[in-house]
């Protein structure tokens, strides 16, 4: 699980949720870019905000289910639609598939704090062997954001006025 990317403290220069510090959109879909040479995470650019501002999803799992992301989420459409679906199929997909996870960061502009956190998050996941196992069983889908152009309105407001 090594990977060489450096972690969200390294790279924005400060702890993420540190007081008094946000960053803006742009530089997390950049660390996330840097995440994506793990070959446990998957970023994807999804399409542009109204604004025109990347919007993207992260999938992060083990490396063996990076590879089978389609195969995965095959079975998951046949649990999740199993009308007309043989039952020794539904079995299979129950024993041989995975749990897919979605998170949704930051729905609100002011909720700043999920946006804030999933760089961490993900370079956590990405790098710290107590998760090998959870990653063998789960494939998380993360959206870092779910309002690029209202994090950036938020974080831009914030830093004018800040100290003042």
């Amino acid at each position: 699980m090594s990977l060489d990317v450096p972690s969200p403290e390294d790279y924005f220069g400060h702890v993420m949720g540190a007081d008094r510090k946000l960053v803006r959109w742009d530089r997390i879909v950049d660390y996330f870019m840097e995440l994506d040479k793990s070959p446990m995470v998957k970023v994807t650019e999804l399409g542009k905000s109204t604004e025109g501002n990347p919007f993207i999803a992260a999938f992060i799992t083990s490396e063996d289910n990076m590879g089978r992301l389609e195969e995965i989420r095959e079975k998951s459409w046949k649990l999740s639609h199993p009308k007309d679906v043989p039952e020794e199929e539904i079995e299979r997909a129950i024993s041989e598939g995975k749990a897919v996870v979605a998170m949704t960061m930051s729905i609100h502009a002011t909720e700043v704090g999920g946006t804030q956190m999933a760089p961490e998050l993900a370079w956590e996941l990405a790098t710290q062997p107590q998760y090998e196992e959870v990653l063998e069983k789960v494939v998380l889908l993360l959206f870092p954001c779910f309002n690029p152009d209202g994090q950036l309105m938020v974080v831009d407001f914030y830093e004018k006025y800040l100290g003042t």
